[in-house]
């Protein structure tokens, strides 16, 4: 079986983990490279993986010190393995470093890091550069169809594996809700806390809500003192730190009610994106409130399995409590379990047949 050479930006981000485990249980020779973020390094590799530490991309980390530090890294890489294997590339700096150095590759793209308001200048500029990135890509990788729009790609190379449930957790209990009326509905924010959003209806749980309660469950350096006193300050708020994935998730669903994935539609790479918590929910039959205007949000109308918000007020979060209804939350878990679920698991497969 052929040898792949991952290079990832976050060694501790569950997707790349999936992908190295599939592609490794299929019996592949795989070889991994990478950097830690300094924070919410608690996920593990399988044996037989052995991820080779490059060093810590932490938030202070501007672009360009990447970038150089990328070619640098990259370089030394193809050094030591040459030209023969294929390179599995997570993120545009190490697909573009892979394509300067005429290197076989393939590239997967979870983010459209330029797509955020801050490069609207040079946007047009790096869209070009990603899309010949693309076109000398082996395989082009997509956690979401958004992003196959919003580059106007359709190839035999495509292929789309949106960032599902671990397959360990395959046969895991799913357990529709069976809320009564007066019940404490636990709302809950699962995964790698940065958004706004998350916090206007943490907040306002916090302070008019009590028979409601906001859990946090994820790692955060930016935002740790923030978690912590919310914490502190509202009674039906709590955060619970960083988690294991997938050791810890089937536990954290199982003591929540209701998934809040809110995040900012000011940025394309948002707005475009399908994230995993869409996965995680419909899988552990729970509701989902996710922001409206989104390709997510059509995601959620088609299956029927939560609600489209603006939550970019105080005004418009209360109006939305305020109308929840115990009954329409059990019908929508109770959809959701009748779907199939493993149509929710991930399944590397086709990515699988594609590079034998």
């Amino acid at each position: 079986m052929r040898k792949i050479v991952f290079i990832s930006d976050c060694l501790s981000q569950p997707r790349h983990i999936k992908r190295v485990t599939s592609l490794l249980n299929a019996g592949f020779e795989v070889k991994v490279y990478g950097y830690n973020r300094g924070q919410y390094d608690v996920n593990k590799y399988p044996n037989g993986a052995n991820p080779i530490v490059l060093g810590i991309f932490g938030d202070g980390h501007g672009y360009l010190n990447k970038f150089k530090t990328l070619k640098h890294d990259v370089a030394r890489i193809v050094g030591e393995n040459g030209k023969d294997v294929l390179y599995y590339a997570f993120g545009i700096l190490a697909a573009y470093m892979l394509k300067q150095k005429g290197c076989k590759y393939v590239y997967e793209i979870s983010d459209i890091l330029y797509a955020y308001p801050r490069f609207r200048f040079v946007m047009p500029l790096i869209k070009r550069i990603d899309r010949d990135i693309i076109d000398k890509a082996q395989l082009v990788v997509m956690t979401s169809e958004g992003f196959a729009d919003f580059h106007g790609y359709k190839s035999d190379k495509l292929v789309l594996i949106p960032n599902k449930v671990n397959s360990v957790l395959s046969s895991a209990q799913r357990t529709p809700l069976e809320l009564k009326d007066n019940d404490k509905i636990r709302f809950a924010f699962v995964g790698s806390i940065r958004y706004e959003t998350t916090f206007r209806i943490a907040e306002t749980i916090g302070k008019k809500y009590p028979n409601y309660e906001f859990h946090f469950y994820g790692g955060t350096k930016t935002f740790l003192e923030r978690c912590q006193n919310f914490d502190n300050t509202y009674s039906n708020v709590f955060y619970h730190g960083a988690f294991r994935n997938p050791d810890d998730v089937p536990g954290i669903y199982n003591n929540l009610d209701v998934v809040v994935a809110c995040y900012t539609t000011k940025s394309l790479n948002e707005r475009i994106a399908e994230p995993n918590k869409l996965y995680e929910a419909l899988f552990f039959c729970k509701p989902i409130i996710v922001a409206k205007d989104t390709f997510l949000s059509k995601q959620v109308n088609k299956y029927e399995c939560g609600y489209c918000v603006d939550s970019s007020t105080i005004e418009n979060i209360e109006n939305f409590l305020n109308s929840i209804d115990y009954k329409e939350l059990n019908r929508i878990s109770r959809h959701e379990y009748e779907l199939n679920g493993d149509e929710f698991v991930d399944n590397a497969q086709i990515l699988i047949e594609k590079l034998k």
